[in-house]
């Protein structure tokens, strides 16, 4: 993205030309903070050339909003490009951001479009209407404990539910890298959809062509890792009526209510580290094998919020839909330009966000056995999960809502990374999974 800044006056014009995203949304909130402490308090956004703007592209435009306030200052959009109209009259922000200002207008050469209606309320933050919980009059039962030499266990059980899953796209052909328009379908998030896959946030497969990478999905809520070295994480979050839409190359959507509720913490005996740090955890495929447990079935939908004691997976560095690309993506020594692997535990102490399917091999509909893969020799289960890791925020204890838990995370705090986690067991003496210390995890059978 480029940000021009022309100085007319009073005021201070700011033209903005290409995506207002998660790369970008820091870089205009920066920028906004030096105009303001260099006393430039009445600023003016020309958004006619921005051709994309996410939830946290939004998140930056609320942000100047409020630092102007904050010292009688004003914010103004003169001029946006009909993607981002559409968008900011759904989440119900455009009577709050734009203007009919005829001094503004006056001074640039940019269209100002009217208000739909000025008189319209102002969503901040909506609910997400009808998330994923329990159905209509039914209650947690329980819980019921079970101890395990990693954590001790609370199992509640929500309703008697289950989930469907529509797997789309082929991920075998990864290893080509080669996927092309005919690939792509556009996936909506809805508020009781979970979702996982190669993905990216645009307004058209060739706005997404260099983009695609991991990305998770779940109650409304869409996070992903452009497959780009550097670059930060993205976000689309439901609110008004927007509801997120994905890019996707391949993908496992599960749609449904979840059944079982699993509280786990560390044992009484388990050992921290200095500063505080559990040096144990349960391993993600422990808490699978529970999973499909407790739901009785050969593959099961999951959804994860829990303190890491650190995480072993992979995420792209490039795009399989970029054009050019050679078909030896997993080959030695190019894998290194196309993955990145990590060789121990990341992100311990961070909150993780983790979406995935998992299931029995001899038992998987033939139609989900190409998305799964083995979760570890030693597990004896296939599975395919994404995580991502937040900054740490403590969860409350005993029967949680999901959507409720999961929205402070996406409205406020930034994804380090998505990747698709992933069992490291080329040492059978040092086996490595991903790690939890304590946190929340829900399940449901998939039909």
């Amino acid at each position: 993205m480029d940000i021009r800044t022309e100085h007319q006056d009073s005021r201070t014009l700011l033209s903005l030309t290409g995506r207002l995203d998660g790369q970008w949304s820091d870089h205009l909130d920066r920028h906004v903070s030096e105009l303001v402490r260099a006393g430039r308090h009445r600023l003016a956004l020309d958004l006619s050339t921005v051709d994309f703007l996410s939830s946290a592209g939004i998140r930056a435009l609320v942000s100047a909003q409020r630092q102007l306030s904050a010292v009688n200052g004003t914010l103004t959009v003169v001029s946006l490009s009909e993607p981002v109209d559409k968008v900011l009259s759904m989440v119900g922000l455009r009577s709050m951001l734009v203007r009919l200002d005829p001094a503004a207008a006056s001074e640039t050469s940019a269209p100002v479009s009217a208000p739909a209606d000025a008189s319209a309320p102002v969503t901040h933050a909506a609910p997400l209407a009808a998330p994923i919980a329990p159905a209509p009059g039914a209650h947690a039962e329980g819980p019921r404990h079970l101890m395990l030499d990693s954590a001790t266990l609370d199992i509640h059980t929500l309703a008697a539910a289950t989930m469907t899953c529509v797997p789309q796209g082929h991920p075998q052909s990864l290893a080509h890298a080669r996927y092309t328009a005919r690939d792509a379908q556009v996936t909506t998030i809805g508020p009781q959809t979970v979702s996982l896959g190669l993905g990216a946030f645009g307004n058209s497969f060739e706005d997404c062509e260099s983009f695609f990478g991991e990305y998770l999905a779940v109650c409304g809520a869409a996070v992903s890792q452009p497959a780009q070295r550097g670059a930060s994480c993205d976000v689309l979050v439901a609110q008004g009526h927007y509801l997120p839409e994905v890019h996707t190359l391949y993908s496992l959507t599960c749609t449904g209510r979840f059944s079982h509720l699993i509280r786990f913490d560390p044992p009484s005996s388990d050992a921290h580290s200095l500063d505080g740090a559990s040096t144990h955890g349960i391993d993600l495929s422990e808490l699978a094998r529970q999973a499909l447990a407790l739901t009785g079935n050969t593959c099961a939908c999951i959804v994860l919020i829990a303190e890491s004691a650190g995480l072993i997976g992979a995420s792209l560095r490039r795009s399989p839909a970029e054009p050019g690309n050679s078909d030896a993506l997993f080959e030695f020594p190019g894998v290194r330009e196309w993955l990145s692997f990590s060789t121990e535990r990341l992100d311990a102490g961070s909150t993780v966000v983790a979406v995935g399917v998992v299931g029995d091999p001899t038992r998987i509909p033939e139609a989900l056995a190409p998305f799964l893969r083995p979760m570890g020799a030693h597990s004896g289960l296939v599975g395919h999960v994404h995580g991502a890791p937040f900054k740490h925020r403590p969860l409350p204890r005993g029967v949680i809502e999901l959507a409720a838990s999961l929205r402070p995370l996406f409205d406020s705090e930034t994804a380090a990374t998505v990747m698709h986690l992933l069992c490291d067991d080329r040492n059978p003496d040092q086996i490595e999974d991903s790690r939890f210390v304590r946190g929340a995890c829900w399940a449901a059978a998939l039909n």
